[in-house]
């Protein structure tokens, strides 16, 4: 339950700081528009980093040097 509301918190706050530094007023039609393609470019980055670090870590040599 905290981990959902942890992701919650995050995903609340990256949206209100998209908003702020765009200066959107959300109760525009075309600013909503803007402000759901930059989120979602947002949450798509996110992933595809998310992906690449998990890779990288998954590649990783992680047993010691037997000598």
């Amino acid at each position: 339950m905290k981990i959902i509301m942890f992701v919650i918190i995050i995903l609340a706050m990256s949206s209100l700081i998209i908003i702020e530094s765009n200066n959107f007023s959300i109760r525009e039609k075309a600013n909503t528009d803007l402000f759901v393609k930059i989120y979602s470019d947002w949450i798509n980055q996110v992933y595809q980093n998310s992906v690449e670090v998990t890779g990288s870590v998954v590649k990783m040599d992680w047993l010691p040097n037997s000598e």
